[in-house]
This record gives C-alpha cells, sequence and structure tokens, in this order.
C-alpha cells in the first residue's frame, strides 16, 4: 500500500512536534540544572525590595547586629520611610537568631526589584541566588537604584551571593557576584 499525501504530511507533522517537544524538554531542564543546589532550602523571613534606595553605590552586606542594621538602614531609608516624627523608623530584628542580607544595585535603569530566587544551606556556605526584576520601557529609561534586603536566620557560614541572569532570549546563567 502506497502512504496518501496526507498521511505523509501527518506523518511529517508528528515528528516535527516531537522535535520541539524534545528541544523544549531539553531546554527547560537545562534551565532546571543552572538552578539547582545541594543543600536545604531556606526562606527569607522578611524581605523589602524596590527600585529606590538612597544607596547609589552597588554592595552586598551582611547586618548581624542591631547598631549595623541601624546604620544600613538609615543610609537606605526609601521615601517610604523617610518622613517620621521622630526620625527613621528602623524595624526590629532579633539578631540573635537572624540576620540581615542585603543586596544593592547602585544608580541604573529599568530594575523593579531585587528577589531571592534560591537559599541554600550547603555544608560549608550559604548559597544566596538572587535577581533583578527588569522591565522596558519605550523612549527613555527610568533612573532607579534597586534593592532587595532579607532577614534570613543567622549562620555563621560564608555566604557566596550569585546573580540569576535571565536574558530576552537565550538561557539563564549564573554568576558569582560576591562573598560575605
Amino acid at each position: 500500500m502506497i502512504p496518501s499525501a496526507t498521511h505523509s504530511r501527518a506523518r511529517l507533522l508528528a515528528g516535527v512536534l516531537s522535535a520541539l517537544v524534545v528541544t523544549v524538554s531539553v531546554g527547560h531542564g537545562q534551565d532546571r540544572q543552572a538552578t539547582r543546589t545541594e543543600g536545604r532550602p531556606v526562606r527569607p523571613v522578611v524581605a523589602w525590595s524596590g527600585k529606590q534606595s538612597h544607596i547609589t553605590a552597588s554592595g552586598q552586606f551582611r547586618v548581624t547586629s542591631a547598631k549595623e542594621w541601624e546604620a544600613l538602614w538609615t543610609r537606605h531609608k526609601p521615601d517610604w520611610l523617610e518622613k517620621r516624627e521622630h526620625g527613621p523608623r528602623v524595624p526590629e530584628i532579633d539578631f540573635e537568631k537572624y540576620m540581615v542580607i542585603a543586596i544593592f544595585a547602585g544608580s541604573g535603569s529599568n530594575v523593579d526589584a531585587i528577589v531571592a530566587d534560591a537559599i541554600v544551606d550547603e555544608a560549608d556556605a550559604l548559597r544566596f541566588r538572587y535577581r533583578l526584576i527588569t522591565y522596558q520601557t519605550q523612549a527613555t529609561a527610568d533612573a532607579v537604584t534597586p534593592f532587595g534586603i532579607f532577614v534570613v536566620p543567622r549562620s555563621q557560614k560564608p555566604i557566596l551571593l550569585e546573580e540569576r541572569v535571565v536574558p530576552i532570549v537565550g538561557e539563564p546563567s549564573i554568576h558569582e557576584r560576591g562573598r560575605l
């Protein structure tokens, strides 16, 4: 029996769809592999993030005392906390149990916030992976000073900071940005 033209087209279409499914699955697996780490996941107890900090230089900080926290928060003090009757109000943190990891991207454009992508307590370090939430504008870019401030369980381990970069086109990549 000779296959009909319709039958041949259906087989060709099935072959093309199978190839697409394999391509999508392989690409998706690579993305998952790029973000996978070994260890116990950690979730921030509290997180603040946004696009307007008064800290205009990029920097990463590990804060383990009330004195350090007050100094950092006073430098940062975003507009929504700037005007208080008795000076800037600093959120209370129990530094016996928790610490702060703060990331400031410095002056830039079109970034909404810095968010925690994955925090993993590994055998020899606390791996803190974050990403910038970006957006596009038409004619002119928005001037921003993005930040992410995260309260996590206290740890004496070194902190490895990694940025997960998600391009518009292509695969995400991981870049080490610092150690605290």
